[in-house]
């Protein structure tokens, strides 16, 4: 088992081209889309989740909630079949899954994992949506409704730079990555170290940083 820790990096979009993207169908390119960020990614790794909003959100926590005699913290799982899971330690039942709902986030940050294309075709309309020469954007349309999430692409490294998640014209929900190179069994790979997330209805403004800190890949 490796052991790292560092701080989060800001992720360089580089303007490199990849080939014929704007010409391939939207639906072969996220389909390999899926391939190539699984492959970027070890086949597992645990890590610690923080940030403000964290450390004082788990301040609140009663201490009769409390466990273990130790202080709560928030573990970020990754595992190729499930995806991400996000849960509270050292508290009861109660508060583990107060985080969950970030795991969605990135999730689709990793082109949705555990399921598969006919599922997610069957869910959602993909497109491309306003491309330039650094950043391919996927739209994933729920289908029936007006919500979509829109997917930036860097171009070089095929890792998703940027989430919106958006009800017609608005922005709900904005969420932006960063990755920091990992080495594991003689292979380079690059994981998410940090996520900005900016919500802009119903909570105007409300922006959150997060960092994940000590990865351990197994």
């Amino acid at each position: 088992m490796l052991r790292i820790s560092f701080a989060a990096i800001l992720l360089a979009v580089l303007a490199a081209p990849l080939a014929a993207a704007t010409d391939t169908n939207a639906v072969e390119f996220f389909k390999e889309l899926r391939v190539k960020t699984l492959e970027n990614l070890p086949e597992a790794f645990t890590g610690e989740l923080s940030g403000k909003v964290i450390s004082e959100k788990l301040k609140t926590i009663p201490k009769e909630y409390l466990t273990n005699g130790q202080s709560p913290k928030v573990e970020i799982d990754w595992d190729r079949r499930n995806g991400f899971s996000i849960h509270v330690r050292n508290v009861t039942s109660y508060f583990t899954d107060m985080y969950q709902d970030y795991s969605r986030y990135l999730n689709f940050a990793v082109a949705v994992p555990g399921q598969s294309n006919d599922v997610l075709l069957s869910r959602y309309d993909i497109s491309f949506d306003n491309s330039d020469e650094n950043i391919i954007v996927l739209r994933l349309a729920v289908k029936g409704a007006d919500d979509a999430s829109l997917l930036y692409v860097n171009r070089k490294t095929w890792q998703i730079a940027r989430m919106d998640n958006v009800r017609g014209k608005d922005i709900l929900i904005s969420t932006i990555m960063a990755y920091t190179p990992l080495q594991f069994n003689n292979r380079n790979y690059n994981v998410i170290s940090s996520f900005f997330v900016k919500r802009f209805q119903p909570q105007q403004g409300r922006a959150e940083a997060f960092e994940i800190r000590d990865i351990q890949a197994h």
